[in-house]
């Protein structure tokens, strides 16, 4: 059965956990990330692509008012979304 090393160093090239969660935490975006720099707004969920969801997925009737109730409740449908 193998063992593990008993000391190991990281290399130049490598780097380490704490390294890499300063550079995440200097960069605000990322410009190659479509959407990474977009505002927080929510984007809310026209008919179509509450249509879209409910047919890829295959829902009920039931089951397909039950999400559309719940991403109403969480003001995650457009305004014009019919439930």
């Amino acid at each position: 059965m193998p063992k593990p090393p008993t000391n190991m160093m990281l290399s130049d090239s490598e780097s380490s956990d704490e390294d890499v969660g300063q550079a995440n935490n200097n960069m605000d975006c990322d410009p190659t990330f479509a959407g990474a720099c977009s505002s927080n707004e929510t984007h809310q969920l026209t008919q179509g692509d509450l249509n879209d969801i409910v047919h890829n997925f295959n829902l009920s009737k039931k089951q397909a008012e039950l999400l559309g109730s719940k991403l109403k409740g969480w003001n995650l449908l457009h305004q014009d979304t019919m439930v």
